[in-house]
């Protein structure tokens, strides 16, 4: 059929009318509203929701053995242990972790518990239990998450372990090389192993600054307000340090001469005294302190 170019004469969009189209034209236009078919929506009035915002764990649980090998059960239990921690309810927490790792274990093919295991060392760690902490997260060594080599970090650094805690720190910055926080509790462990380790630790203190200064984070009005409070403590700690080095300077024979490896020693030297930190990160001078940096 061939159609004639003079009867599309008018263009609505995607809807093209022609002239023999008047029927459409005349339905577009009417007056009065065409009714709506009724439909049928069934209510199922006997429906109960099976967990309230509280989660089923305060309501007569079943047994954990029981609610662990059901489909959705794991996921429910680290909800709960998660519930547990936000409500600082850490005993509960931790007992509720420590079965889960037992049931887990149990099982022919162990889930991934890295959620558990962490939950588990926070809530030994909220209730000064740092030696236990350290013990239940002993698996997560083999984690490559940046997350779990920082808290591991930070235990074998409570642990009065600073060798092994500045070794897992190198290994986190690997992934991380801008966290503030880890040249942070880098200088709390280079101050833990001699007051000649001090100059050191002042340049971990300032390069953690040098790093939260120039760290992405939203313009908002309390993400500036808590930077402005982090950054004014860091700069109480760094005027400390800095009256208590006078002119002492950073020696790296010293690191070595108190147990750190050579590896150890030759990344804090590159990444403290490197040229580009000598000549980049201080070269703002006083305006590097400003909060307009923030």
């Amino acid at each position: 059929m061939q159609v004639q170019e003079d009867t599309a004469v008018e263009s609505h969009g995607l809807f093209h009318f022609a002239e023999g189209d008047e029927w459409l034209l005349q339905i577009l236009e009417a007056e009065d509203d065409v009714t709506p078919k009724q439909q049928r929506h069934f209510i199922d009035w006997s429906y109960r929701m099976n967990a309230t915002f509280d989660g089923w764990f305060h309501k007569s649980p079943d047994p954990l053995s029981k609610r662990f090998s059901t489909k959705l059960g794991p996921n429910e239990l680290v909800n709960a242990m998660e519930h547990h921690y936000l409500h600082k309810d850490y005993d509960s927490a931790l007992s509720l972790s420590l079965e889960y790792l037992k049931l887990n274990s149990a099982l022919p093919k162990p889930m991934k518990a890295g959620e558990a295991l962490e939950i588990a060392g926070r809530c030994a760690l909220k209730l000064r239990r740092v030696d236990e902490a350290l013990l239940i997260t002993e698996p997560l060594e083999m984690s490559k998450e940046p997350g779990h080599l920082f808290f591991r970090a930070q235990l074998l650094r409570l642990s009065n372990h600073p060798l092994e805690a500045l070794d897992r720190f190198i290994t986190y910055l690997n992934s991380r090389t801008n966290d503030p926080n880890a040249w942070q509790e880098i200088a709390v462990i280079l101050l833990s192993l001699s007051e000649q380790c001090k100059p050191w630790a002042l340049l971990s203190l300032n390069h953690a600054r040098y790093l939260l200064t120039r760290s992405q984070r939203l313009a908002t009005p309390i993400a500036e307000r808590n930077a402005s409070v982090v950054l004014a403590s860091l700069d109480k700690r760094i005027e400390e340090l800095e009256r208590e080095c006078g002119d002492q300077l950073p020696d790296e024979g010293i690191l070595e001469s108190f147990g750190l490896t050579r590896q150890q020693a030759d990344y804090l030297n590159s990444k403290l005294q490197s040229t580009d930190r000598a000549g980049g990160g201080e070269q703002d001078g006083e305006e590097s302190r400003n909060v307009r940096d923030l």
